[in-house]
C-alpha cells in the first residue's frame, strides 16, 4: 500500500514538471514553420549540387561584364586554356629566323646562281658560233670586267672598309718621311695618314699605327722625322694606339733594302739562329745593326716607353683606372717638355703595373 501511494505521488510530480516546460500556445505561435525532417533536409541539399552553384554564379558573373565593358572574360575551362599559344608561337619563330639567317644565304645564293647561268649562257653561245664556223666577238672570250678604280677611290673604300670592321683597326703606316716611304714603295704619303687618323676620329674608331724606325740610308733623320709625326697624329687623335719597331732587314735572294747586303751577315745553321744575339734580332728587340747607333736607338726606346706611359693601351681592360692615372701622371711632363733620356721612373712604374704589350702580344 505505501509503494502504491510512493508511486503516485512520483508519477503526479512527474507529470506537473512535464507540463510546466511546454510553451502556451499563442497566435502567432501557431504560424511557426515547421521543422523539416531528415529527409527533406536530405532532399534540399542534393538539389543545390556544386555545378548548379558554379553556373549560377557564371551566369551572375556574364549578367554584370556583359557587353566587354570591364575588360575581362571569364573563361572557367582550364583544360583547354593556352592550347592554342604553341601552334602560333612556332610558326612565328620559324618565320623571324629564317628572315634574320636565312635571307642573306638566300641572297648570296641568288647571286651565285645568276653569275653561273651567265656564264653558262656564253659558253654556249660561244660553242654554237664555233659549231657554225662564225667569228667569235671578243667580248664574249673576254667578258667586260669593272675598270680599275683611282687611287682616292681604293683608299676612301679601305677606310669604310675598316670603319666596318669594328672598334679598333690596324694601319701599317711604317714611316713619318716621305722619302722613306717612296724607297719602301709604300704607295702613300704622311699627309694621307694623316687624313686616315682624321676620318677615323669622326667615327670614334681607335686605330693602330705601327712605324718602322731606323733606315739604313739616314738613321738619324728618319728617326727624327717619324717621332715628330707620331706627336703630329697624337695630336689629331690621342687615342691612336702606337707601335714601333726597329728596322730590321730580312734575308733576300736579291738585294735587301737599304743596300745593307755588305752591312751584316746571317747566320747559316739553325744552332746560330736559335742563340741569343740572332733570336733579339728577329723578335726586334735589340737587332745591333751596325748602321743604327747607340744613342739613336735609346732615344727610340724612350720615346716608346714616354709615350706609352702617356696614353696606356686600351687592349688591357684589366687595368685598373689608378694604374692608368699613375702613369700619365709620371709621363705628362716628360712628353711636353720632349725630355725623353732615361725614364727610369716609367720603366719601373711598368714592372709595378705590369700593363699588357700589344707590341709583343697580339689580340
Amino acid at each position: 500500500m505505501k509503494r502504491l501511494v510512493v508511486v503516485s505521488i512520483f508519477s503526479i510530480t512527474l507529470s506537473v514538471g512535464l507540463f510546466a516546460q511546454t510553451p502556451t500556445a499563442s497566435p502567432i505561435a501557431s504560424r511557426a514553420v515547421p521543422t523539416p525532417t531528415p529527409t527533406a533536409a536530405a532532399t534540399a541539399t542534393a538539389a543545390v549540387s556544386p555545378s548548379d552553384l558554379a553556373d549560377r554564379i557564371h551566369q551572375k558573373l556574364e549578367k554584370k561584364l556583359r557587353g566587354g565593358k570591364h575588360g575581362i572574360i571569364v573563361d572557367l575551362d582550364d583544360e583547354k586554356s593556352h592550347e592554342d599559344i604553341p601552334a602560333m608561337v612556332i610558326p612565328l619563330v620559324g618565320i623571324v629566323f629564317l628572315t634574320i639567317f636565312g635571307a642573306p644565304v638566300l641572297i648570296v645564293m641568288a647571286i651565285g646562281l645568276f653569275a653561273l647561268l651567265v656564264s653558262r649562257s656564253r659558253q654556249r653561245t660561244i660553242r654554237m658560233m664555233v659549231e657554225k664556223g662564225q667569228p667569235v666577238p671578243a667580248e664574249l672570250l673576254a667578258p667586260h670586267t669593272r675598270a680599275v678604280r683611282q687611287r682616292s677611290d681604293v683608299r676612301r673604300g679601305v677606310i669604310w672598309t675598316m670603319i666596318g670592321l669594328g672598334a679598333m683597326i690596324f694601319f701599317g703606316a711604317e714611316s713619318g718621311s716621305d722619302w722613306v716611304l717612296k724607297e719602301m714603295q709604300k704607295d702613300i704619303t704622311t699627309e694621307e695618314t694623316l687624313a686616315v687618323a682624321r676620318k677615323i676620329k669622326q667615327f670614334d674608331i681607335i686605330p693602330e699605327f705601327s712605324f718602322v724606325i731606323g733606315n739604313p740610308r739616314d738613321p738619324e733623320r728618319d728617326t727624327s722625322e717619324t717621332l715628330q709625326f707620331i706627336r703630329t697624329i697624337k695630336k689629331i687623335n690621342p687615342r691612336s694606339e702606337i707601335i714601333i719597331y726597329h728596322y730590321t732587314p730580312v734575308p733576300q735572294r736579291t738585294a735587301m733594302y737599304g743596300n745593307v747586303d755588305g752591312q751584316i751577315s746571317f747566320p747559316t745553321t739553325p744552332e746560330e739562329w736559335a742563340t741569343k744575339r740572332w733570336m733579339d734580332f728577329t723578335l726586334r728587340i735589340d737587332p745591333k745593326t751596325p748602321w743604327l747607333k747607340r744613342k739613336t736607338k735609346n732615344l727610340i726606346d724612350n720615346f716608346e716607353v714616354v709615350i706609352s706611359s702617356r696614353w696606356p693601351t686600351v687592349q688591357d681592360i684589366r687595368a685598373p683606372k689608378w694604374s692608368r692615372t699613375l702613369l700619365k701622371s709620371l709621363s705628362a711632363w716628360r712628353y711636353a717638355s720632349q725630355v725623353y733620356a732615361h725614364p727610369k721612373e716609367l720603366r719601373w712604374a711598368h714592372q709595378f703595373i705590369n700593363l699588357r704589350k700589344p707590341k709583343e702580344e697580339s689580340l
